[in-house]
């Protein structure tokens, strides 16, 4: 007998292969987007990359200015003649002494600045240095080019407006032309500098230097609540008037309420009335302002600065910002003559009030009124701590006899530590 079987073979329906062409479609187009998200992120992060390669490559760059320009300076400092001797503990010293002593400048006769600028120009005397060739000898700055100046379109039609070299606010009327601006220096492949630009040009920079060591700290400078019509009040002034913050901040241009600008900056110091103020700058001056005093305010950079003159908020205007700068102050101490051990610059100031200072006098009350005794002993070897006669006693040499008769008998050199002091001298 035989038996005949069908076959049982799937066979798939229409129905199926419709659905197997979707999720086919779908993977496709999913893969596709996928592809696409991938490529669109890729070139994007080239681009940024690509732009923070930039950034990197131009913050090196201007760095590279910056330390040219500090180069120069050091230049001008080393070209000068330069004063060597045996210092504290035998440590040889070599101090660079102003070639301009009266200016007390690094200039040479021949003027730092070479351009359309005036040098009596009262607008620009803070203004120093341009990247501009000089007519120095030796001549200081040789790797400016002498047409370049940077308000030129460059290839990619870039400039450098006066508005931006105007932006510091530190020249009363800033920069009226063009021709006022700097020039630029040009860099190779190979990290030298030149005038012209060649086909081995990575970059370019400019630069203007200025001298805002004598503006005004305005982290420090002027006072408040101080009645000067009377005589507490002068007396009051006169304990700061030998510090920075006793500037008399009426005489700069652009101050609308010193008062005001005061009180916003210093509202801690003030609370506690005007005697407490003064205490607490004195006891601030005598590190050199280095520790404000909790509570008050501080400019931390010249972009707060100008921010507080636009706006107007604090009672002086943009036209104040020439004459006042902000920076971290150090300690400013001499350098010559074996005053190299003193940890700062006496406060003469405090001679003023020397009952409240008698100890940096080296002085005690004395039997009777207004009596003093100097009890300090005046030593003969380097001090950190010296009260203001071993200071005076460190700077003279009193090896050879004073002629009253003869000017500048009296020389202060370098001391000799070695030997005993003379007690009836001291």
């Amino acid at each position: 007998m035989m038996i005949h079987k069908r076959s049982s073979a799937i066979f798939p329906t229409k129905r199926e292969d419709g659905m197997a062409l979707v999720i086919t479609l779908a993977l496709i187009v999913l893969v596709t987007v996928a592809a696409v998200a991938f490529l669109s992120r890729a070139t994007g992060n080239r681009a940024v990359e690509a732009s923070r390669s930039n950034q990197i490559l131009s913050a090196q760059l201007a760095e590279t200015g910056g330390d040219y320009v500090e180069g120069l300076f050091l230049q001008m400092i080393t070209n000068s003649s330069p004063v060597t001797y045996s210092g504290a503990s035998g440590v040889t010293v070599t101090n660079y002494l102003p070639t301009n002593a009266p200016g007390m400048t690094w200039m040479a006769p021949t003027p730092l600045l070479t351009s359309t600028i005036s040098l009596t120009d009262t607008n620009f005397y803070n203004l120093i240095r341009q990247s501009i060739p000089d007519t120095n000898t030796p001549s200081i700055e040789t790797n400016a080019s002498a047409s370049d100046n940077t308000a030129n379109p460059s290839l990619n039609g870039r400039v450098v407006t006066l508005d931006h070299w105007n932006a510091p606010m530190l020249l009363p009327n800033g920069f009226a032309s063009t021709n006022q601006l700097p020039n630029w220096i040009y860099v190779n492949r190979d990290g030298s500098m030149t005038s012209a630009p060649s086909t081995n040009v990575i970059g370019r920079f400019a630069y203007n230097a200025y001298d805002i060591g004598g503006l005004l700290d305005a982290n420090v400078a002027g006072y408040s609540g101080i009645d000067t019509n009377t005589a507490s009040g002068l007396g009051q002034l006169s304990q700061i008037k030998g510090t920075l913050a006793g500037a008399d901040l009426s005489l700069i241009p652009g101050f609308l309420d010193i008062n005001k600008f005061v009180q916003l900056r210093n509202p801690s110091s003030l609370a506690g009335g005007t005697d407490a103020y003064i205490q607490a700058l004195r006891t601030a001056a005598k590190n050199g302002f280095l520790k404000p005093p909790i509570g008050d305010l501080n400019f931390t950079s010249r972009q707060d600065l100008i921010h507080a003159a636009e706006s107007e908020a604090f009672g002086f205007t943009t036209n104040a910002l020439p004459y006042l700068t902000q920076f971290t102050r150090e300690f400013a101490r001499p350098s010559l003559g074996g005053f190299e051990m003193l940890k700062n610059r006496f406060d003469l100031s405090q001679i003023s009030n020397i009952s409240n200072n008698a100890t940096n006098f080296g002085l005690s009350p004395g039997v009777g009124e207004n009596s003093w005794d100097y009890t300090a002993t005046i030593s003969s070897t380097p001090s950190t701590t010296m009260d203001f006669f071993s200071l005076l006693r460190s700077g003279m040499d009193f090896t050879t006899s004073v002629d009253a008769t003869t000017p500048n008998s009296l020389s202060f050199t370098l001391p000799t530590w070695a030997g005993t002091t003379l007690a009836n001298l001291d």
